[in-house]
Order: structure tokens, then sequence, then C-alpha cells
């Protein structure tokens, strides 16, 4: 049975999970260079910003999400970052005795 939960893992985590597979928000790096691009409309050309509606996550955040999944992830725990948060997943993911792959 597939269970595909949307929200805050704090909020929709049962007990356990086999695998994580996430997107969470990346480093605020990231997030202050989208919020300085425009996006056009294409319905009158106008140039209008384009920010994103969460914060950027923090190596406090990352800490967190990896020492609460972690131990409630039984197989791969998987998330997509930026570059400037994968020494501080790297380095949580080890602390919880995880096997940390090189970054793609």
């Amino acid at each position: 049975m597939i269970d595909l939960r949307l929200g805050s893992y704090l909020e929709t985590l049962d007990v356990e999970v086999d695998t994580t597979i996430t997107d969470p928000p990346y480093g605020s790096k990231t997030h202050d260079g989208h919020a300085a691009r425009t996006r056009t409309d294409i319905r009158n050309g106008r140039k209008m910003p384009a920010p994103l509606e969460y914060d950027g996550w923090s190596d406090k955040d990352v800490i967190e999400f990896v020492n609460f999944m972690a131990p409630r992830t039984r197989g791969w725990l998987v998330a997509m970052t930026s570059h400037d948060l994968f020494p501080t997943y790297a380095a949580a993911l080890e602390r919880n005795d995880r096997y940390v792959f090189a970054p793609i």
C-alpha cells in the first residue's frame, strides 16, 4: 500500500516509514537568488516578482530534520538540496549512522 502525504514532517509523519524522499526548502542563498528574479506575465508582458511563499532552510533546520527522520526511516533517506546545505546534511546523516553518497 502506498501512503503519500503532503505537509510538514512534524505534522504528517506516522511512526516509521520505509523510505523518505523529500524536496524540502533549499538554503537561504538559493531562496534569495530566486526572490531577486522576475517572471514575465504572458498576458501583458509586464515583469513581476517571483517570490517563494516559504522560507529557506538553515543549518539548524537540516540538523533537526535529519535527527527526526533518520531513526524513523528504515531504508533510504533522500533529500534534494542546494550545494550550500549539502555539508550540513552529510554531517548530520553521518552522525545518525547513515551512509552519504556524493552529491549529483
